[in-house]
């Protein structure tokens, strides 16, 4: 458990005496979101040959999910190759004479014109040889993406497409969603500045101090508590009009995924004296 911060305070709030942390602690409702969501979209235009999961399945950063027809970036790559070669070759002609240019100019046997027009020639067969590179840089890019990988870890959602579908890039892309479950981020109202009191932490300089002073137990229903501690993170800048409270979140580790975004839980901080978890206090 975290130790409560012991600084100056406000003189407004040293007119109150600091009350003791409450014996029976008061429940936040709050709501699960997630950490990490992430679109899978596509990169290229094409016909989606294959899928490689099932919906909900939980896929590990880096695996294969989608794959594209290749056939027409296969030619685009083979012909960007070609070029490329091309290129290069008559970059390595250009040096060459350059070089010969260079040495017979060094001793007076050949003239300026001449030289100076290899060393033109140089010049833009480098150039034509540096974008043909771009270009087959690009299929290479293109090629790769008629795989997608996943980027991050977590429960994948039902495909976006179908096999035999034809993928657009852009918002129009997007192919299926990836949500990461551990950790997961809990966000609930703390009443302010009443609740704060009741809690005992009015030592505190600044009100974001309370996220180092409290751990928070996470009540799946009654008699079930979480096994994880959760730990504030941030508090938000406004105090709503309509509950005069400020919005809270939480980071908690959820290994067996059981807490899931959209469910809502109850959170007790716990005090000095406040029971943790049966799973942590054994361990």
């Amino acid at each position: 458990m975290k130790r409560a911060v012991s600084v100056l305070v406000p003189l407004a709030m040293l007119a109150c005496p600091l009350p003791a942390w409450p014996e029976e602690q008061p429940l936040y409702t709050g709501y699960v979101e997630a950490v990490n969501r992430v679109d899978i979209s596509a990169q290229i235009e094409g016909v989606v040959t294959a899928i490689h999961f099932d919906p909900g399945e939980t896929v590990a950063e880096g695996a294969l999910l989608f794959t594209f027809d290749k056939a027409e970036f296969s030619q685009r790559l083979r012909a960007a190759r070609a070029v490329a070669q091309k290129a290069e070759a008559i970059l390595e002609d250009a040096r060459k004479e350059h070089d010969r240019n260079l040495i017979l100019k060094e001793r007076g046997n050949v003239s300026d014109t001449r030289y100076f027009k290899s060393k033109v020639a140089l010049s833009v067969a480098s150039a034509a040889a540096t974008e043909a590179n771009s270009r087959l840089e690009a299929a290479q890019i293109d090629m790769r993406r008629t795989e997608v990988h996943a980027p991050i870890s977590g429960i994948i959602s039902k495909p976006l497409v179908s096999r035999g579908s034809f993928a657009e890039t852009g918002r129009k892309g997007v192919l299926a969603t990836i949500v990461q479950l551990d950790p997961v981020r809990i966000a609930y109202e703390i009443p302010y500045p009443a609740r704060l009191v009741e809690l005992g932490v009015t030592d505190l300089s600044t009100i974001d101090a309370y996220a180092d002073t409290v751990d928070l137990v996470v009540q799946l229903a009654p008699g079930w508590d979480h096994p994880a501690l959760a730990e504030p993170t941030h508090l938000s800048a406004d105090v709503s009009r309509e509950t005069r409270s400020l919005t809270a979140w939480a980071i908690v580790a959820n290994p067996t995924h059981t807490l899931r975004p959209g469910m809502q839980v109850s959170l007790r901080p716990l005090g000095p004296e406040a029971t943790r978890p049966e799973t942590m206090a054994n361990e």
